[in-house]
């Protein structure tokens, strides 16, 4: 998971490889987000969920809380510049994963909307939210590209 968490800012980066600034910023719908949306809202939520772990791997059975996307500030940044970001959140998150002892994978949590969890189901949590995030970013370059 460590490896796949890790991994993630480097497909980013790929994938929006020859992307530029004003194509980042075009949204699907008024609704939806456009790319750099989506890579802020990543970095954004990087640190939160961090310290998240870091209370299940430091407390017995904490209360964890839910992690709800913030509103995007505005003027957004650059795309290189919340990719930079998200990376350097990113590469926070794997240091202190790195870390820990096997014995922390299995420690346990309650989450306030999930219950009963542990530091491995929040981790494949995060996996998962990757997943989805890099499927949006395909989704909406698919849509503002046509």
């Amino acid at each position: 998971m460590i490896g796949s968490l890790a991994s993630t800012p480097d497909r980013i980066a790929q994938m929006l490889a020859d992307v530029d600034n004003g194509f980042a910023r075009r949204r699907p719908s008024p609704e939806e987000w456009c790319v750099v949306e989506v890579v802020v809202h990543l970095s954004d939520v990087e640190p939160r969920y961090r310290a998240r772990l870091k209370r299940i791997a430091s407390e017995d059975t904490p209360q964890v809380p839910a992690i709800w996307p913030r509103p995007m500030s505005d003027p957004l940044p650059l795309l290189p510049e919340a990719l930079a970001s998200f990376r350097d959140e990113r590469a926070k998150t794997v240091a202190f994963l790195s870390a820990l002892v096997p014995e922390a994978w299995e420690r346990p949590a309650h989450h306030a909307t999930l219950g009963a969890t542990t530091m491995r189901k929040q981790m494949q949590g995060l996996v998962a939210h990757d997943e989805d995030h890099l499927n949006q970013i395909v989704q909406t370059m698919e849509l503002v590209g046509s």
